[in-house]
């Protein structure tokens, strides 16, 4: 079972992720600046300053995607089945990154591309593991539900979950 303080160390160095990369590009900013001021380069200065928050940005979203994704369904049994994924952070950012290029490129044309490419990487990733028998899985005429009353819910609109 996955704690609190797992999930929060995740976010926690998500977080120092964007602060590192906002104090790398604050410092390449001021390192440039003072030099484009002789060189009458300063058009550069605001690439200069964004390009490294936007890595740092990617970076830590591929960080929560692949750790907070691996300890949820590493910690995940129903049954005899648990799962396993084995998510890594630096293919995650990378599939992130140029699926945004070819978005940009394409002009929003290669989305759905882009979301089979990320999806087909998860899944890639996850296994499924057994652990009895699956005959476990079968229920008794006891549980079996009928499906009139959810779709009778369904026709006055009437939601039912719980």
């Amino acid at each position: 079972m996955a704690e609190r303080g797992q999930f929060f160390s995740v976010y926690f160095v998500s977080g120092l992720i964007v602060v590192g990369a906002g104090i790398v590009a604050v410092s390449l900013a001021n390192a440039f600046a003072f030099a484009a001021m002789k060189t009458k380069t300063a058009y550069l200065l605001p690439v200069l300053f964004v390009l490294p928050i936007y890595a740092g940005y990617v970076l830590a979203y591929a960080y929560v995607q692949a750790k907070g994704g691996n300890l949820v369904w590493n910690n995940v049994r129903l049954g005899p089945l648990r799962f396993r994924s084995t998510l890594a952070v630096c293919a995650l950012a990378k599939i992130y990154l140029t699926n945004a290029l070819a978005i940009l490129a394409s002009v929003g044309l290669l989305t759905p591309w882009a979301v089979v490419r990320t999806l087909r990487y998860r899944a890639s990733q996850m296994q499924g593991l057994l652990e009895g028998d699956l005959a476990e899985f079968r229920g008794n005429d006891a549980t079996t539900v009928r499906a009139v009353g959810a779709e009778i819910g369904e026709l006055f609109d009437v939601d039912l979950s719980l």
